[in-house]
């Protein structure tokens, strides 16, 4: 069975934000290629958010995605497949490892405590109890 490394989650991500935001920027030039500062009067949106999202550079908002569709004409039914299809890039997304994060700490037992008696450090309280008392029995 092949278990996705981190990298190739990341890849995977990389590649479908990508094919999105090319789809993005088809339904923008079909729809007689508006500038960014035309689409940004749409919607409300700053030109580079806009222009981010159409290049893929970084994988955006819903409603950045959303506005731009509707400010290309995008037909209202036509919505939920264009959410469908930028939730599975997002699932993608949340799935994908940064190879530059820093990797996770190993989680380190609580240490054991030491036997006021003996100064022992024990790990097996009744065990070490057992010790103990195996000479007044």
């Amino acid at each position: 069975m092949h278990v996705p490394t981190g990298e190739s989650s990341t890849m995977e991500f990389e590649r479908a934000l990508a094919n999105i935001a090319g789809h993005w920027a088809q339904v923008r030039q079909d729809n007689g290629e508006p500038s960014l500062r035309v689409l940004a009067a749409r919607t409300g949106l700053s030109t580079a958010t806009i222009h981010r999202a159409l290049q893929g550079k970084k994988f955006p908002k819903w409603q950045v995605v959303q506005g731009i569709l509707i400010a290309c004409g995008v037909r209202e039914e036509e919505i939920p497949r264009w959410r469908g299809q930028w939730a599975a890039v997002r699932r993608l997304k949340d799935s994908a490892v940064d190879p530059l994060a820093p990797l996770p700490t190993a989680v380190q037992p609580e240490p054991a405590g030491g036997c006021p008696t003996c100064g022992a450090l024990i790990i097996d309280l009744e065990q070490h109890e057992r010790w103990h008392n195996r000479d007044a029995g």
